[in-house]
């Protein structure tokens, strides 16, 4: 009952309509009161709660996915951007890291990596970062990605040539 549960709360958060959102942590809620050692039970929960800009509550709901399976790569980016979204940009950073040593090739992760290095000052890095992503959403033929990515570096150097910090 709780993996029906629990996927009954990811079509509703694929679908990202208000009302099943309610609907979908509700499930996500029981299914994790169900089998509260199920780690995928626990990680939906918490990505409804990054859905809905509960930050807070997402981060404590994927420590708890981690913890159940360390394995559970995803957990570790929308850690990281929920981390991102409460200004913790060091821990965040840890996150989007160890993500990657497992997902090398994915654009977001860099460009995630380069918003919370930015937060931490580190415009080199940051720049560095977001011209991976770049390049590998380039590769992937991801046109949307790739915009996001050069506004990112537009950003960058603009700030750079008006002698913002």
């Amino acid at each position: 009952m709780a993996y029906a549960l629990r996927e009954r709360a990811r079509i509703d958060l694929d679908l990202l309509d208000l009302d099943d959102l309610t609907a979908a942590n509700s499930d996500a809620t029981r299914a994790v009161s169900l089998a509260p050692q199920s780690a995928n039970s626990v990680f939906t929960r918490c990505l409804l709660y990054v859905h809905t800009e509960r930050y807070g509550e997402a981060i404590g709901d994927c420590s708890t996915a981690i913890k159940l399976d360390a394995s559970l790569y995803p957990a570790y980016y929308w850690r990281a951007f929920a981390r991102l979204n409460i200004g913790d940009y060091s821990s965040g950073i840890a996150d989007v890291q160890s993500y990657l040593r497992n997902n090398a090739d994915d654009p977001d992760a860099y460009l995630l990596q380069a918003k919370l290095e930015l937060g931490l000052g580190s415009r080199g890095q940051a720049q560095s970062s977001a011209s991976t992503a770049l390049q590998y959403y380039r590769s992937n033929n991801n046109q949307a990605g790739a915009t996001d990515a050069q506004k990112f570096l537009n950003d960058l150097a603009r700030a750079a040539s008006q002698g913002s910090p």
